[in-house]
């Protein structure tokens, strides 16, 4: 999975030609994918010191997720934020989507146009990559001073896309925090779905208590 989503996102996927696919991810998916993403993370990540009761989980529960517990919450963690730069590039092509749909439905939110074919997915993956990105600063792993280093280095994964992708090894936590939470404060104009805007509410929170935190 962590390959596939290295993978470019078109948002207009061209009909394969001689039985060939290019190997680009449309908007279903990218969702298709997120949606897998978030389920793993949601399991495995978690955001407080309850532990899960392995005795009380039934076989359907576990179905779809056989080799997850092979991988340590550090693990995916670790390549999550490997990750990040890919995800935020995935989140400001659907930004830029969503501010061309309102332009040219001349800011009418309810006209029939902000509705067309794929728009839809488009707006969840918004959602899904904020969702990924939220539950990761959120896991309560980073409370942990060993795995201060790893939350540093999302941080700058996230701050860097202020500076054209350019990391900077020497800024502070609270700093990296303040630039994260700028850059997804660009964002929110451009978030058209409810529950994609409540879960950028959601990370903004999360990271703000990170800075807290320094």
């Amino acid at each position: 999975m962590w390959l596939v989503l290295t993978q470019p996102l078109t948002l207009s996927p061209s009909p394969e030609k001689d039985g060939q696919f290019t190997p680009e991810l449309g908007p279903s998916e990218l969702l298709f994918l997120l949606d897998d993403y978030v389920a793993k993370l949601s399991r495995v990540l978690t955001t407080s010191n309850k532990r899960m009761s392995f005795l009380k989980t039934t076989a359907s529960q576990n179905i779809g997720f056989e080799n997850l517990d092979k991988f340590t919450p550090l693990h995916l963690a670790k390549n999550t934020i490997k990750l990040s730069s890919y995800l935020c590039s995935f989140l400001e092509k659907t930004m830029e989507y969503t501010q061309n749909l309102v332009k040219v439905n001349d800011g009418i939110l309810d006209a029939t146009g902000m509705f067309m074919e794929g728009s839809a997915d488009i707006k969840k993956c918004q959602g899904r990559i904020l969702k990924i990105l939220a539950i990761l600063f959120s896991w309560v792993g980073f409370q942990n001073q060993v795995n201060h280093s790893y939350l540093v280095a999302g941080l700058q994964k996230v701050a860097s896309r202020m500076s054209g992708g350019c990391e900077s090894k020497s800024k502070s936590k609270k700093l990296l925090v303040r630039e994260c939470v700028q850059y997804l404060s660009q964002c929110h104009p451009h978030v058209l779905d409810l529950a994609s805007a409540c879960t950028l509410v959601e990370l903004i929170k999360t990271l703000v208590y990170h800075a807290d935190d320094d």
